[in-house]
């Protein structure tokens, strides 16, 4: 959008300059009349009602340190074993999972390969806050988990998919003063209804 309009204004002021004010207005008039015809020609990717239904939590994750929805930087890390023969496959659907992440609240999204390994791949992402990530995964749509599923069914038969989630300290975060504890009473609501 920023890039439009700075196009646009780039534009619309040559055409003010050659043409003038009067004109430059009715044609970018006419030509905002016109935008939704893009539309026929640049259709959206059709999506069935199914695939974009929320999905049901499945189950919260285990914790040991009391977090307060505040908490955060979370950094989650998936480890996935996958055959190398597979590696080019596996890489594109990570991609789609790539972009779920990032749709869903996640950010600085990154995939690496061990390299004294090469069956071990980590999927790492971080999201801002505790909330934010339990409401990520709150957010899942049907078409997500199939996604999900077949990233996951990569996994070398046998090899648990190993999940990593990690309240991040970067230096400078922690403050060691007895009164500056976090308060303990937020709690954390999620509804869960579908269709909210």
């Amino acid at each position: 959008m920023t890039g439009g309009v700075a196009l646009g204004a780039w534009a619309w002021g040559h055409v003010a300059t050659a043409d003038g004010i009067g004109t430059a207005i009715i044609v970018s008039g006419i030509a905002v009349v016109l935008t939704p015809l893009i539309g026929l020609w640049l259709r959206m990717p059709s999506v069935s009602a199914s695939d974009a239904d929320m999905a049901e939590l499945i189950d919260l994750p285990e914790m040991q340190l009391r977090l307060t929805p505040r908490s955060g930087p979370i950094v989650i890390e998936l480890d996935y074993r996958v055959d190398p023969a597979q590696a080019r496959e596996y890489y594109g659907v990570m991609q789609k999972i790539r972009s779920i992440r990032l749709r869903t609240g996640g950010f600085s999204w990154s995939l690496s390969r061990d390299i004294g390994n090469p069956e071990l791949w980590t999927e790492h992402y971080h999201c801002p806050t505790w909330g934010d990530y339990l409401h990520q995964r709150s957010r899942m749509t049907q078409a997500d988990r199939q996604t999900q599923a077949d990233a996951s069914a990569f996994q070398i038969a046998g090899q648990p998919l190993h999940v990593r989630r990690r309240l991040d300290r970067p230096f400078g975060s922690v403050r060691w003063q007895e009164g500056s504890v976090d308060d303990h009473s937020d709690l954390i609501r999620i509804d869960l209804r579908p269709g909210l």
